[in-house]
């Protein structure tokens, strides 16, 4: 028994795989040529004899970008727990940013009333 696999004859596309007889002749439409694992919508190309197609990898990062464009479009979709997290996110990040701001404006302060202090030092 051989691995065989069937493609469209006119775009190379896959369209399934089967076990048969290590005496079936291979024909236009079948190879034996084995598909890589990580291809995603896998064609074969007659002239090489070899698989082409989308790396899995380059693909499920594409559908990474696809999913959060569409969240983005429709933010209907998104789950309430990743709502409640986002809505946490930027409420911890206000939170440091006006932490930030008022320790800036507590150094401003100390450093106006060590001047004043200075110069009150020197009038005396």
């Amino acid at each position: 028994m051989k691995q065989v696999y069937f493609y469209d004859k006119k775009t190379g596309q896959l369209t399934g795989s089967e076990q048969v007889s290590d005496t079936l002749i291979i024909t236009a439409g079948i190879t034996d040529v084995p598909v890589p694992r990580d291809l995603v919508n896998p064609k074969f190309v007659v002239a090489s004899q070899t698989w082409i197609g989308t790396n899995l990898e380059d693909w499920l990062e594409k559908q990474q970008v696809n999913y959060q464009q569409l969240l983005k479009e429709h933010s209907e979709l998104i789950p309430d727990e990743t709502k409640q997290l986002m809505q946490q996110s930027q409420l911890a990040l206000r939170q440091a940013q006006f932490q930030a701001s008022q320790q800036k404006l507590n150094s401003q302060l100390a450093l106006q009333l060590a001047q004043i202090i200075a110069k009150e030092a020197q009038n005396v």
